[in-house]
């Protein structure tokens, strides 16, 4: 599901929460407790990265709240990332493009009791670095992800 934004804000607009509230369903049906999914932050291509990049994650954690505070959904069931511009759905050229752009999606991100966890990149295990106690996983540089490796779910990109 998605949801957009207007320019430079990270606020919900009001015809957000019809479609949160669709989504919210979804993540509460039965066996869906089971999943965790990700809210993926958008922003068009205009400005730089240093405004692009916190702005799309600040857009995720407004769906997360909405998720949290409205639909009783827990944060262990949600991961945020901000792309800034760098996953366009259209082009940047027209204004109806850029507002397509400026978005938050919702996708399934993986199954706790069955992990298949997908991740974009590649995994490179030759930069594994695992904590003393051997329950998280630190692996690659850009980006850097980390692995709960009991949940076999990623709990974080930096």
């Amino acid at each position: 599901m998605t949801v957009e934004f207007a320019t430079g804000k990270a606020d919900l607009r009001g015809s957000a929460a019809s479609v949160l509230d669709q989504a919210a369903s979804a993540l509460k049906a039965p066996g869906a407790e089971n999943y965790v999914f990700l809210v993926e932050g958008h922003t068009d291509s205009t400005g730089t990265d240093a405004v692009n990049l916190p702005l799309s994650r600040a857009r995720a954690e407004a769906v997360e709240g909405y998720f949290v505070q409205n639909a009783g959904i827990t944060p262990e069931r949600l991961q945020t990332v901000g792309y800034g511009p760098r996953i366009p759905l259209a082009t940047n050229a027209t204004d109806a493009g850029k507002q397509t752009n400026r978005r938050v999606e919702i996708r399934p991100y993986g199954n706790v009791t069955s992990p298949r966890i997908s991740a974009q990149g590649w995994l490179n295990g030759s930069q594994l670095a695992l904590t003393p106690d051997g329950r998280f996983a630190v692996t690659g540089h850009t980006p850097a992800q980390v692995w709960d490796l009991e949940r076999m779910t990623r709990v974080h990109q930096l």
